[in-house]
């Protein structure tokens, strides 16, 4: 887990706590803020904070255990499961303690609904930041990148190499992903980790395609043209 990941799912979370409240309506700004003996428009702010939270929580935790590789499936899958996590911890736990009520009572109902649509909305944003971001790709973690074998040029990856020390990243081609990383740490430190890698018939093209579409990012480090302040 770090601040980059945690960053991209911060804008995801505030638009699936919108769609969430839009679906529940004003009680349930009433019944947060009454946690606190607040009315219901500081009971909307600690609903998108909260928001924020899990967002933030699913990109920068969840998806590196429960990324199912496809997008679509990611959204009807990954998202179902989130929502199902936060309906039970948030809706079933969190919330009847503060009430002062009883615990784990896991009717079907309104707040079932409501965090489900919020699970498959925070899921489908984040694919959506994702592919603008041309971060698509498998999400790594150290004990998958073994998947990844050489290819033969113009084939390769597209990789997002991320720098925890600067919050940058760098974003590149290459056939062989090990391989690339080992060179990438021996200039630029071990802090660097990839945090995407895009499979590609033509790495050459897509990386020009996207060092295009992101050229508003771009940052001179170590006097290379290849890093970019994604956050």
């Amino acid at each position: 887990m770090n601040s980059d990941d945690m960053r991209r799912g911060i804008v995801p979370g505030v638009i699936a706590g919108y769609i969430f409240l839009a679906y529940a309506g004003p009680g349930m700004q009433d019944m947060i803020g009454g946690v606190i003996s607040a009315d219901s428009f500081v009971g909307f702010i600690l609903h998108i904070i909260i928001s924020i939270v899990i967002g933030a929580l699913y990109t920068g935790v969840f998806m590196q255990y429960v990324d199912l590789g496809n997008p679509l499936v990611n959204i009807v899958v990954g998202g179902l499961i989130y929502g199902l996590i936060w309906w039970i911890v948030g809706g079933k736990i969190i919330m009847p303690l503060l009430n002062g009520s009883a615990i784990l009572q896991l009717h079907i109902g309104p707040s079932f609904y409501g965090h489900i649509i919020f699970g498959h909305t925070l899921a489908f944003v984040v694919v959506l930041r994702d592919a603008a971001l041309g971060m698509g790709g498998r999400y790594l973690t150290a004990s998958n990148l073994a998947e990844f074998p050489r290819r033969e040029h113009p084939a390769g990856y597209v990789y997002n190499a991320y720098d925890d020390s600067t919050g940058l990243s760098k974003i590149g081609r290459t056939i062989d992903p090990e391989q690339r990383l080992r060179q990438l740490r021996q200039k630029h430190g071990k802090q660097l980790r990839y945090s995407r890698l895009n499979e590609s018939d033509n790495a050459p093209k897509d990386e020009q395609r996207l060092h295009k579409r992101l050229d508003h990012l771009k940052v001179d480090k170590d006097n290379e043209k290849e890093w970019f302040n994604l956050s």
